[in-house]
């Protein structure tokens, strides 16, 4: 488990989003398309400085993420912003689940498949920062809204992290399982 101080935030522009089973266009000027699995959690009640042990009551539910983004153009541009918050870069789904009945997002199975070969298997309880710390340090002198989409973080497999740096290509289908929210699949396809 990686230790940091502090959590990494950075923001996706709403043209990210897609749904599940949503067609991914290529990046045309992208050549290192990686993926990312993620937990994600959706903002219910809005909220500044929120206390660790208040957090839950701010979230509205879960669902799977995948943090599509483009490494190159992350190091050309020496940040994540621009290589992440690229048009379509954000499949959700595929659906979004009540924390009503999602009592433990902090110890869920998490697995990335790219073509039907796992690339990611985790736990969330492995997460680096969990959500009350996430949201906490987040949220310090920030308003969280209704609507927000909050992502925790990837685990070990991704593709240029591999021994042999493997991107993702036109056919390319990847899919995001997180336990009990189902699998949410994406294509990458020419644009």
């Amino acid at each position: 488990k990686m230790e940091l101080d502090e959590p990494i935030f950075f923001t996706k522009s709403p043209s990210t989003l897609i749904g599940h089973d949503v067609n991914f266009p290529m990046i045309s000027t992208s050549e290192k398309l990686d993926y990312e699995g993620e937990l994600a959690f959706v903002i219910g009640k809005s909220g500044k400085n929120i206390p660790k042990d208040k957090v839950y009551d701010h979230i509205f539910g879960y669902c799977c993420s995948n943090d599509l983004c483009a490494r190159d153009i992350q190091r050309r541009h020496k940040q994540l912003f621009k290589g992440k918050t690229l048009d379509f870069t954000c499949p959700i789904g595929p659906y979004l689940v009540p924390k009503e009945f999602y009592q433990d997002p902090m110890n869920a199975s998490i697995k990335t498949w790219v073509n039907g070969e796992i690339r990611q298997e985790s736990n969330t309880k492995m997460m680096i920062h969990d959500i009350p710390s996430i949201v906490s340090v987040l949220s310090e002198d920030f308003t969280l809204e209704v609507g927000d989409i909050i992502m925790t973080g990837t685990p070990s497999g991704v593709g240029y992290a591999r021994d042999v740096p493997s991107f993702l290509k036109p056919g390319d289908v990847v899919e995001v399982e997180v336990e009990n929210l189902g699998r949410l699949r994406t294509e990458v396809v020419e644009n």
